[in-house]
């Protein structure tokens, strides 16, 4: 009896199929991006105005209906370079994605805000998207000067969403926000190599051809004589 439960318990998980680690939220340079394939660094945004609608560089689309507001450093560090992608505030959120909707495995960047400049403490919205479906997402309470970064190295994902809020609100998308990024880098799925059988599995593969093509003409010529 318990063998067959246990027989029902497996055909049951098989069925289920896979289950899917949840995408990681972490902080920190080098915390979810291990190599850099895709990067923005925001250095041509070099003055207020400017549409983001649909903003590209590096093979990466940021986009939210506003224009940069860039004359102000929101990271709280002055280390930032060049410029960086920042509005005033809007009652939407940055999407980022890749210019050709490749599946991405993670992506980094430092965070700052338009709020309250000197208050280093805000709640950092964050959504996953692969083909339309939400898989992932949370408020995270986060104090800059800060890298923050999500990965997803099982299934990735080919669209994020991230908004920025004070600490006192309710974060929500389609609320008043105004995250600032900088210094984006994205990771892109590596090629799984196709596991080749060792030497000795072709030898132990090769004798038992051998061994099998043998028996069967021994049997052959017992049926002829």
């Amino acid at each position: 009896m318990l063998r067959a439960a246990t027989l029902l318990t497996l055909i049951a998980l098989c069925a289920a199929g896979p289950a899917y680690a949840a995408p990681i939220f972490s902080t920190g340079s080098g915390s979810a991006v291990f190599t850099v394939d895709r990067s923005a660094t925001f250095d041509s945004l070099t003055s207020d105005g400017i549409n983001l609608a649909a903003y590209t560089e590096g093979l990466l689309q940021i986009s939210v209906p506003d224009t940069t507001f860039v004359n102000f450093n929101p990271f709280l560090n002055g280390t930032t370079t060049g410029f960086h992608y920042g509005s005033g505030g809007n009652n939407d959120f940055v999407t980022i994605r890749g210019t050709d909707d490749a599946v991405l495995t993670a992506v980094e960047f430092q965070y700052g805000s338009g709020f309250t400049l000197t208050d280093p403490t805000r709640v950092f919205l964050w959504q996953t998207l692969l083909n339309g479906v939400v898989t992932g997402g949370a408020a995270q309470l986060v104090t800059r000067p800060v890298v923050v970064g999500i990965r997803d190295a099982v299934q990735g994902f080919d669209e994020l969403r991230v908004a920025d809020f004070l600490a006192s609100s309710q974060p929500g998308f389609g609320g008043l926000q105004a995250i600032a990024l900088d210094n984006v880098v994205v990771e892109l799925p590596r090629p799984i190599d196709p596991v080749a059988p060792e030497p000795t599995s072709l030898a132990l593969m090769t004798l038992g051809g051998l061994g099998l093509l043998g028996g069967w003409r021994r049997a052959a010529a017992r049926r002829s004589s």
